[in-house]
């Protein structure tokens, strides 16, 4: 069972924690030194990370925020959605793909 995950990030300020259940999400401000290194998804390493709601409401303020910080969606439509779940993709400061889906079966 995941307990958390920790990532480093440029910019802590620019960040926002997240937490469900006993799960949660720890950002800390990396070094200088390593600064100058870039993350890319595509690299071997981290994909993106998923999240699961059990309301559309919850999506639809996660939404709402995200747009009034001017964060990045990614794809054309900025969701999927079909017969059994409503996806949305968007990206970190760091460029890190963050998943969050509203299934239908939870």
């Amino acid at each position: 069972m995941l307990h958390h995950i920790e990532i480093y990030v440029r910019n802590l300020a620019a960040t926002i924690s997240y937490k469900c259940a006993r799960e949660y999400i720890v950002f800390v401000q990396v070094t200088e030194k390593y600064k100058k290194f870039d993350y890319n998804r595509c690299r071997v390493g981290l994909n993106h990370i998923a999240f699961s709601c059990e309301h559309k409401s919850t999506i639809d303020q996660i939404i709402t925020e995200l747009k009034n910080r001017q964060v990045n969606f990614l794809y054309d439509n900025n969701y999927y959605n079909s017969e059994n779940n409503f996806t949305i993709f968007f990206e970190d400061p760091d460029r890190i793909k963050v998943e969050i889906t509203l299934e239908k079966s939870l």
